[in-house]
Protein backbone atom coordinates (compact mmCIF):
# COMPACT_ATOMS: atom_id res chain seq x y z
CA UNK A 1 0.00 0.00 0.00
CA UNK A 2 1.23 3.29 -0.93
CA UNK A 3 1.98 6.37 2.18
CA UNK A 4 0.52 8.88 0.39
CA UNK A 5 -2.93 7.45 -0.95
CA UNK A 6 -5.06 4.72 0.07
CA UNK A 7 -7.83 2.88 -1.03
CA UNK A 8 -11.12 3.03 1.26
CA UNK A 9 -13.60 0.85 0.06
CA UNK A 10 -17.40 1.77 0.95
CA UNK A 11 -19.09 -1.74 1.77
CA UNK A 12 -22.72 -0.35 0.80
CA UNK A 13 -21.87 1.16 -2.47
CA UNK A 14 -18.75 -0.86 -4.00
CA UNK A 15 -17.54 1.89 -5.13
CA UNK A 16 -13.94 3.24 -4.21
CA UNK A 17 -12.99 6.25 -3.11
CA UNK A 18 -9.18 7.66 -3.03
CA UNK A 19 -8.01 9.55 -0.31
CA UNK A 20 -4.75 11.34 -0.74
CA UNK A 21 -2.70 13.85 1.65
CA UNK A 22 -2.36 17.00 1.25
CA UNK A 23 0.06 19.66 2.68
CA UNK A 24 3.39 21.02 2.93
CA UNK A 25 5.74 19.11 0.40
CA UNK A 26 2.94 17.41 -1.42
CA UNK A 27 2.44 17.30 -5.11
CA UNK A 28 -0.73 19.07 -5.02
CA UNK A 29 1.23 21.74 -3.34
CA UNK A 30 4.31 21.88 -5.70
CA UNK A 31 2.00 22.35 -8.26
CA UNK A 32 -0.02 25.09 -6.51
CA UNK A 33 3.36 27.02 -5.41
CA UNK A 34 4.38 26.44 -9.51
CA UNK A 35 2.07 28.11 -11.02
CA UNK A 36 2.62 31.54 -9.85
CA UNK A 37 5.57 33.03 -11.37
CA UNK A 38 6.78 31.19 -14.49
CA UNK A 39 9.95 32.10 -16.23
CA UNK A 40 9.48 33.98 -19.62
CA UNK A 41 11.42 31.30 -21.65
CA UNK A 42 8.60 29.02 -20.49
CA UNK A 43 5.74 30.80 -21.66
CA UNK A 44 7.76 31.13 -25.23
CA UNK A 45 8.04 27.63 -25.25
CA UNK A 46 4.51 26.86 -23.95
CA UNK A 47 3.43 29.41 -26.78
CA UNK A 48 5.15 27.50 -29.23
CA UNK A 49 4.23 24.24 -27.94
CA UNK A 50 0.33 25.66 -28.55
CA UNK A 51 0.97 26.76 -31.83
CA UNK A 52 2.37 23.07 -33.09
CA UNK A 53 0.14 21.52 -31.39
CA UNK A 54 -2.52 23.69 -33.14
CA UNK A 55 -1.45 23.14 -36.61
CA UNK A 56 -0.85 19.38 -36.22
CA UNK A 57 2.71 19.18 -35.76
CA UNK A 58 3.08 16.37 -32.95
CA UNK A 59 6.27 15.05 -31.85
CA UNK A 60 7.17 12.41 -35.00
CA UNK A 61 6.22 15.21 -37.64
CA UNK A 62 8.65 17.86 -35.87
CA UNK A 63 11.43 15.16 -35.59
CA UNK A 64 10.85 14.26 -39.22
CA UNK A 65 11.19 17.90 -40.51
CA UNK A 66 14.35 18.47 -38.46
CA UNK A 67 15.84 15.75 -40.07
CA UNK A 68 15.61 16.69 -43.31
CA UNK A 69 16.39 20.37 -42.54
CA UNK A 70 19.56 18.47 -41.33
CA UNK A 71 19.98 16.60 -44.29
CA UNK A 72 19.88 19.90 -46.41
CA UNK A 73 22.00 21.57 -44.37
CA UNK A 74 24.64 19.53 -44.16
CA UNK A 75 24.16 17.50 -47.76
CA UNK A 76 26.21 20.36 -49.69
CA UNK A 77 29.18 20.20 -47.45
CA UNK A 78 28.87 16.29 -47.90
CA UNK A 79 29.29 16.83 -51.60
CA UNK A 80 31.92 19.54 -51.10
CA UNK A 81 34.28 16.94 -49.20
CA UNK A 82 33.52 14.27 -51.60
CA UNK A 83 34.54 15.65 -54.61
CA UNK A 84 37.71 18.10 -52.36
CA UNK A 85 39.18 14.71 -50.33
CA UNK A 86 38.22 11.32 -51.96
CA UNK A 87 40.05 10.29 -54.76
CA UNK A 88 38.13 9.48 -58.21
CA UNK A 89 38.23 6.11 -57.62
CA UNK A 90 37.16 6.02 -54.23
CA UNK A 91 34.04 8.53 -55.53
CA UNK A 92 33.45 5.40 -57.44
CA UNK A 93 32.96 3.39 -54.77
CA UNK A 94 31.33 5.76 -52.85
CA UNK A 95 28.74 6.59 -55.35
CA UNK A 96 27.70 2.81 -56.49
CA UNK A 97 27.54 1.98 -52.52
CA UNK A 98 24.92 5.00 -52.39
CA UNK A 99 22.66 3.73 -55.80
CA UNK A 100 22.69 0.36 -54.44
CA UNK A 101 21.01 1.78 -50.69
CA UNK A 102 18.91 3.92 -52.61
CA UNK A 103 17.41 0.51 -54.74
Amino acid sequence: MLASSSLLSQPDTGKVSTSVESGPGSVEDSCRQSQGNVPLERKWQSFWKRVLDRIGVDDAVGFAVVSKIWQLLTGPITQFLLVVRFTPALQDYYYAFNNLLGL
